[in-house]
């Protein structure tokens, strides 16, 4: 889909999320150029064999890639893969990892975690909000 079709139908698309807005490929290396909230303008350079799906891919079936007409996407079409633009910047960036290691934190099991959970539920478990509290 061309830009002109895009605009045509007019697709504003999340701003919250990155997109793509060009790609290039140049000695094994993808370097995109990003869009989109706090990345406007933002560029990223990796290796393409960083990439787990592309580590066996030929030089030729790289450089086919494409960016979606909205720009949330490589297609790989050589390959038959495609990437979210999302998900790619938190693969190539490493806040994906990051992102996975703080949603358990609060999970951990430790012998003082279980001290307190019983020692608070001896004392009649968390405090019970107020049932007529005036409004300021």
């Amino acid at each position: 889909m061309t830009n002109e079709r895009v605009e045509a139908f007019g697709w504003e698309g999340d701003t919250t999320e990155p997109r793509i807005a060009s790609a290039t490929v140049e000695a094994g290396r993808i370097t995109l150029q990003l869009k989109g909230s706090a990345l406007e303008g933002a560029s990223i350079s990796f290796d393409a064999r960083r990439l787990e799906f592309l580590a066996s891919a030929t030089d030729e079936q790289v450089a086919q890639l494409e960016v979606s007409a909205h720009g949330d996407g490589l297609d790989f079409p050589a390959l038959n893969v495609y990437i979210a633009a999302l998900g790619l910047v938190e693969v190539v960036t490493g806040l994906r990892s990051l992102k996975g290691n703080s949603s358990s934190a609060g999970a951990t099991k430790s012998k003082a975690k279980g001290a307190a959970a019983r020692a608070n539920g001896a004392k009649g478990g968390r405090p019970k909000g107020a049932k007529n509290k005036t409004k300021v």
